[in-house]
């Protein structure tokens, strides 16, 4: 039986003990303070930065789903390992990253 990777957007908001105990891999949302510059969550900017400008610069975020390529990435890199990939996302109903997920799959 082939090896399981299970891949989630970061809508899921998973506790990093959980990520880390079952090897769940997290492609990240964007955000952005000033509609020009975008930062993966987590990735290229922290909670803490994320709360720390919430409060400074007391503008709303926006936010940006992740691209095909950032679902296609993982995608790959788990295929070239042989690996079974289940995909949780964000329902599409609230967001397009389950059509990002799915435009990557039908790429792959």
């Amino acid at each position: 039986m082939k090896e399981l990777q299970i891949i989630v957007d970061s809508s899921c908001d998973l506790p990093e003990e959980i990520i880390s105990k079952y090897n769940i891999h997290v492609v990240p949302f964007y955000v952005s303070f000033n509609k020009e510059d975008y930062f993966k969550e987590k990735e290229e900017i922290s909670i803490s930065e994320f709360y720390s400008k919430l409060q400074s610069e007391k503008i709303f975020p926006k936010t940006s789903l992740p691209s095909v390529q950032d679902y296609l990435d993982r995608f790959i890199e788990f295929a070239k390992e042989n690996k079974n990939i289940i995909c949780i996302c964000l329902s599409d109903k609230f967001s397009g990253s389950y059509q990002s997920a799915m435009s990557a799959k039908e790429l792959l």
